[in-house]
Parts: structure tokens; C-alpha cells; sequence
């Protein structure tokens, strides 16, 4: 069976409530009438080829084990994988995790097309997760990006935890993770589907020899990605790259009060919601280069 859109994948629910899900931070799960739903997809023997064709870059690829990441010198020469010591790697038990599966996979850069349509202002990614004997790919932790976990073969124990972090970004301080029993332990098997919203602190535990994975990573736009965004666009402007700490008393008073003057401007004459939809714009056309 080949799963070609966000609705096969969720069904029955619509992209209707999954919105709603993701709106509400609900965590979500079901599990699967067919094992084979998500089969179509990619498969490891798939994978494999990918990775040892070459086209995989290893800055695009991670191998971790036991929740630590592997130095690239260990399964890459100048760059490119090394696809005989990857496997060796596999044998003595790793994850591999690889970003942007979209670019690998004809049937992922379908689906991937149709996320995009569905979720026009937000950031989409695929990423799989293939794990080779005990442990896993991370350590407990939460992500900045709402997720559908989607098993494609063997299985993985998912436990998820209370209290999550409230609406996550990247590079915001780092919180404690809860010391509560988990609100989620579950053996995900093929077909299975968890929808996991930011912030929820999690890990899982390889319950199979071999354990597939596919993420659907969707990352809204917040007013930070604006706010960064109109920093770097002040960069053309000379009042804001003027050294602050070579100027004697009375310049730094005048300098301050004219930096602050134009940032006042600048953010009264920014729509955020417009901006955001103009940057994720931006992202699909670069995307598209």
C-alpha cells in the first residue's frame, strides 16, 4: 500500500482534527488495522540502497548509540558514507537518523508535497529513524515540532511524559525533564501512528532486531522567526553596526536613543502574521531552488 497524503496517513481522522490535535497539544495514537499501511513508504532494504548509492551527504545524516551521537569519522571517508562500516555499525547496534528523506525517496517526496499543501505557512520535514539492536536514538527529551511517528518495521517502546514544555523553540533554555511516571508506554508496531505535539518530553526503546520509523515533522512559525528576521535585515542599515563600547558618554546616550527610536518604528510597521507567512513563502521557493 502507498500512502501518497496527509489524510491516508491519519485516516480516519481528517486534517481537520489533526489541526485540532495539534492546536489543542493533544497527544494522540491508534493503532493500526494493517500492517502494511505504511509499507510503501520506504522500506530498510530501501534505505540501504540510499544510504550506499552515496547520495546521502554525512553532515545529512546522524548515527547515534544509546542516545549519543558517533563521531562522522566512524562511518564516512571524505564525506560520503562509508556503506561497509555503516554496517558494521548495525551490528554492533546504532540508530541512524536522516533529515530531509523527501530528496531520498520518491513516494516520501509525495507525501511531502502534500504536507506542504496542507500546512502552506509551516515547516515540513521527514525524517526516518532506523535503530539496530537494544537502546535508542535519543536520549529523554522534547522537540520545538509537532510529530507523526509513523512504524514501518519492527518495533519501538514510546513512553511520553506529563507536563510538557509550553510551545518550545529552538535555542530557548533548557528545562528539567519531569521525574513522574510516564502518560504514554506503548510497543509501537508497523502501521502504527502516534502524533506526539512539541514539547512533550519522550524517548524510546528498540522492542526489535531491526526498527523503522518515519517522522512527519511540522514546525509552525512564531514571532521569534520574525524578530530574527528583521535583525537581519537591520544588519543593512549602519545604526545598528556601529561599535556601542568605543563611544565616550554622551555619544552611547544619543546612540541609544536612536537605536531604540528605529526599532520602534521598524516593529510598529511590522505585520507579524504577515511576515511569518512571507517567510515561510520564502522557504518553499528556496526549497524549490
Amino acid at each position: 500500500m502507498t500512502i501518497s497524503t496527509l489524510a491516508e496517513v491519519i485516516a480516519p481522522a481528517t486534517v481537520s482534527d489533526l489541526r485540532t490535535v495539534l492546536r489543542e497539544r493533544r497527544l494522540s495514537f491508534r493503532r493500526a488495522e494493517s500492517m502494511e499501511r505504511y509499507s510503501g513508504l520506504i522500506d530498510w532494504p530501501a534505505l540501504r540502497g540510499i544510504v550506499g548509492s552515496g547520495v546521502v551527504h554525512s553532515n545529512q545524516l546522524r548515527v547515534t548509540r544509546n542516545g549519543v551521537v558517533l563521531h562522522r569519522l566512524m562511518y564516512s571517508d571524505d564525506g560520503k558514507v562509508n556503506a561497509q562500516r555503516l554496517d558494521g555499525l548495525i551490528a554492533q547496534g546504532i540508530s541512524i537518523v536522516i533529515n530531509k528523506l523527501e530528496k531520498y525517496a520518491p513516494a516520501v517526496a509525495t507525501l511531502y508535497d502534500d504536507m506542504r499543501a496542507q500546512f502552506q505557512n509551516e515547516i515540513i520535514d521527514l525524517v526516518s529513524v532506523l535503530t539496530s539492536g537494544p537502546g535508542g536514538a535519543f536520549k529523554l527529551h522534547n522537540d520545538a515540532c509537532d510529530g507523526l511517528v509513523m512504524q514501518i518495521e519492527g518495533a519501538k517502546r514510546w513512553r511520553v511524559y506529563g507536563s510538557p514544555v509550553s510551545y518550545p523553540v529552538i535555542r530557548m533554555p533548557k528545562s528539567l525533564p519531569p521525574e513522574t511516571p510516564p502518560i504514554f508506554d506503548e510497543v509501537l508496531r508497523p502501521g502504527d501512528l502516534l502524533v506526539l505535539p512539541s514539547g512533550y518530553w519522550h524517548h524510546c526503546d528498540n522492542a526489535s532486531e531491526i526498527s523503522l520509523h518515519v517522522t512527519c515533522t511540522i514546525q509552525p512559525r512564531v514571532a521569534l522567526d520574525v524578530l530574527r528576521d528583521i535583525v537581519g535585515r537591520l544588519a543593512d542599515e549602519e545604526l545598528f553596526r556601529l561599535p556601542l563600547l568605543r563611544m565616550d558618554t554622551q555619544q552611547r546616550a544619543q546612540h541609544e536613543t536612536a537605536l531604540k527610536s528605529r526599532l520602534v518604528d521598524v516593529i510598529a510597521q511590522t505585520s507579524f502574521c504577515d511576515a511569518a507567512a512571507r517567510l515561510s513563502d520564502d522557504v518553499g521557493r528556496n526549497e524549490e531552488k
